[in-house]
């Protein structure tokens, strides 16, 4: 800018505009879970990539200056994160993502197998499944009152649909035992009644 007065007196000046191509109105914080148990975590992804990243807090982060950083707090933790342009550290913008933490209770009701079902084919309860979200092995045996397996399952996709050797046999009361690790190494035990009721 060239300034000049009524008695000729001239001065000039200049000044320097940075322009940063960040576009904050395009950020975005992520997580793969947003409710965790202690032995598991979130990954975090944030958005733009390719500026700088500042994280709080930094406990249970894997990197708090990375745009992908692995959650693994011990308590339910609010992240937040700064995304700037190294180049320009005014031009930033901040996200936030709360990561929740529950405790794993490897145990009823959490862990849950029905003691009835009706194989009927009305596509409710139709066959016997074993409920449970953080299941890392199991066996289920199924007796029949000769003592006979009639079912084994070492996998909760495995469901059983009350046959034996593909006959049907109910209604009838069957004997089973289940063992359960779940995924932090707490086990599960227990022997019961199973009805199949037709």
């Amino acid at each position: 800018v060239d300034v000049e007065t009524a008695f000729n007196c001239r001065a000039s000046r200049e000044v320097f505009v940075f322009v940063s191509d960040m576009d904050s109105s395009t950020a975005l914080l992520t997580g793969t879970r947003d409710t965790i148990v202690k032995v598991l975590n979130s990954e975090l992804n944030v958005e733009p990539k390719g500026y700088a990243y500042l994280w709080s807090p930094t406990i249970g982060l894997s990197d708090p200056n990375s745009d992908n950083p692995i959650a693994k707090p011990a308590e339910t933790t609010t992240y937040t994160v700064t995304v700037f342009d190294p180049q320009l550290p005014k031009c930033s913008v901040e996200r936030k993502i709360k990561v929740h933490v529950e405790e794993l209770f490897c145990e009823p009701p959490y862990i849950f197998l029905p003691n009835t079902f009706t194989p009927n084919g009305d596509g409710k309860n139709d066959e016997l499944e074993l409920f449970g979200k953080y299941i890392g092995e199991m066996n289920l045996q199924v007796f029949n009152r000769w003592g006979e397996l009639v079912f084994e399952a070492n996998d909760q996709s495995e469901t059983w649909d009350g046959t034996y050797k593909g006959n049907e046999s109910w209604p009838e009361v069957f004997v089973y035992q289940l063992y359960v690790k779940c995924i932090d190494g707490q086990e599960y035990k227990i022997k019961g009644d199973i009805t199949v009721v037709k």
